[in-house]
């Protein structure tokens, strides 16, 4: 039988044995970041440690951030196609002179028609926004950390690896493109909005 802890049973973690193995796990995950202070990654919950768990803390790392930005991108995107699908189901018909009506349409076919394509519209808007606020959220964050500094910088590189990420199946040309689009626009938008 394997026994860890210092008080000699078999298979039992002391609360002391947690905690070594908490700050060895922190210093493994540190960066060099002066500002922040926090790792990439979100700190490991301590199971038994007389230290409670930090929401605000684990806010910080890198990937609660991007999670946390594809889940609220995701949602604004599904608003975003609900307005948009519902307001293109609604076009009526153009009439041609000479050129006899089209059938009628029941209107139960119209509305369950409408509806799918909103649904259609919602999922692809969502995941659409939920991966760039992600990967966007995500560089920033990482830039953020390895410079340790908070400037306008961050947010061009961000959306430079953004718009080169989401261009990359059109090939090297539209990856620059997207690069230099993103980039452009996150500057305008980061010296119109100030540091956030």
């Amino acid at each position: 039988m394997e026994k860890s802890g210092t008080n000699g049973m078999a298979g039992v973690t002391t609360g002391a044995d947690v905690t070594v193995s908490q700050s060895i796990l922190d210093k493994i995950l540190e960066n060099n970041n002066k500002v922040m202070g926090e790792p990439f990654l979100p700190p490991l919950a301590t199971m038994g440690a007389s230290m409670p768990f930090d929401p605000f803390r684990f806010m910080e790392a890198c990937v609660a951030k991007s999670l946390t930005s594809a889940v609220v991108g995701g949602a604004m995107g599904g608003a975003m196609g609900l307005v948009i699908g519902s307001y293109s189901s609604i076009t009526p018909p153009i009439t041609m002179p000479g050129v006899p009506d089209p059938p009628k349409i029941p209107m139960k076919h119209q509305l369950r028609e409408a509806w799918v394509s909103t649904g259609r519209r919602c999922r692809r808007w969502g995941k659409n926004f939920a991966l760039v606020t992600a990967v966007f959220s995500g560089v920033e964050c990482c830039v953020e950390k390895y410079r340790a500094k908070h400037d306008i910088t961050n947010g061009i590189v961000g959306g430079c690896a953004t718009g080169a990420i989401l261009a990359a199946g059109q090939g090297p040309a539209a990856m620059c493109f997207g690069c230099a689009g993103f980039a452009a626009f996150s500057a305008a938008i980061e010296s119109i909005m100030g540091s956030h």
